[in-house]
């Protein structure tokens, strides 16, 4: 996720899905990030993939590619504008989810807001605590928590956008939210069908596994390819917590219809993908052997930098030494040899020195955030899910 978005010439409004989905594209605010990432400067709405880069970890943008530069500068012309549309996509279906993720923002879960505004009336020192953070602890900062961000429900918007992708859009990444509770989600792939385009089509939807459809997925067949990414990111009563309230049964039910249609149609691909973070980083080896051994494949996307309080990096020596004990151990079973590489990566990001008095800082952010947190919620603590952290920090 940036830290900033695309903002109009004006320099106040952002650009909403009623300006037209390619609205921002040629913008003063697109064109001078364009001019100054070919004059090798750095720009403010990347600076989480610079901080991964900086501790030897790797980004989003390094995840997806850069593609070939030279292509690049030949359609940028000397004032930053683009000469050409966009093929790829990545398309928002608002922030209507069904859970409350630990690392998520209300911008992508209308759940997380609405429970921040229960916890400010629960307690509302607590909640002026977690404004003062101005991200530390969840990534809310600014905006509205009482936004339901559905632009899909305005049909002219919703058609205009299709009508858009039909026209100049090969590749779409689809997000949300959750975009499979949200029926305007599959009319998407009814409308390209009228259009006799679906079949050019190479639809990606990310999704949190809790809920699928045939409405979704009888679509699928008539795709170029199809890529289903579960957000994943344990085992169990840990992807519970993290995936707040998610069901772990009802994700497994729900990935082995997805593998079904993926084994019955070579241009349908399903994964689940888990971002290692404090909470779930010394499972990083046993989850990948595990969907391993289901027949399923992993991607481990880049460590989550936001909230702080996620960062592994800002946690006592004493537990990371625990940690890469574990994925030192079980590394070698892992197969897949990407993920392999990438836990390999980890183990040397672990151990890495960082400031005491940010880890001492970070810590005591941690423990009050989710002590709080676990109790509003009624929840499994972090205490019983992670012991030897509990150990550890001694708070």
């Amino acid at each position: 996720m940036p830290t900033e978005f695309i903002r109009k010439n004006d320099g106040r409004n952002q650009f909403h899905m009623r300006d037209g989905m390619f609205a921002g594209w040629n913008s003063d605010y697109m064109k001078s990030v364009r001019l100054k990432m070919l004059n090798g400067q750095k720009v403010k709405a990347c600076e989480k993939c610079y901080l991964l880069e900086s501790h030897g970890q790797k980004s989003l943008r390094q995840n997806g590619g850069s593609g070939n530069p030279d292509d690049y500068k030949d359609k940028v012309e000397a004032d930053g504008t683009m000469k050409t549309m966009p093929v790829d996509i990545e398309l928002h279906f608002g922030n209507v989810c069904n859970l409350k993720c630990k690392m998520c923002s209300h911008y992508f879960s209308h759940m997380i807001g609405k429970e921040m505004l229960a916890v400010q009336k629960d307690d509302p020192d607590f909640f002026h605590w977690i404004q003062e953070q101005g991200g530390n602890v969840n990534n809310w900062v600014t905006g509205d928590l009482t936004e339901v961000y559905d632009w899909y429900k305005d049909k002219s918007v919703l058609e205009n956008t299709f009508e858009e992708i039909h026209n100049h859009v090969e590749g779409i990444r689809v997000i949300g939210g959750e975009p499979t509770i949200i029926p305007e989600f599959w009319q998407m792939f009814e409308y390209l069908k009228s259009k006799n385009s679906l079949k050019d089509k190479i639809v990606k939807i990310t999704t949190n596994g809790t809920n699928t459809n045939p409405k979704m997925t009888e679509w699928f067949a008539e795709m170029k390819g199809v890529e289903i990414m579960i957000s994943l990111d344990a085992l169990d009563r840990r992807n519970k917590y993290i995936r707040y309230p998610s069901d772990w049964q009802t994700i497994m039910n729900n990935l082995k219809k997805y593998k079904t249609i993926a084994d019955s149609h070579s241009h349908v691909r399903v994964f689940v993908a888990p971002t290692p973070q404090i909470l779930n980083v010394d499972q990083l080896a046993d989850f990948c052997k595990f969907f391993e051994e289901q027949g399923v494949s992993v991607g481990i996307n880049p460590d989550v930098v936001s909230p702080k309080i996620l960062n592994f990096n800002y946690f006592p020596m004493d537990y990371k030494k625990i940690v890469i004990d574990k994925l030192d151990a079980k590394v070698s079973h892992v197969q897949n040899k990407i993920n392999r590489t990438h836990i390999e990566n980890t183990i040397k990001v672990l151990q890495k020195e960082f400031s005491q008095e940010e880890i001492v800082g970070n810590v005591k952010d941690f423990v009050k955030y989710n002590d709080h947190m676990d109790k509003f919620r009624k929840t499994d603590s972090w205490r019983d899910l992670l012991p030897d952290l509990e150990k550890v920090i001694g708070l």
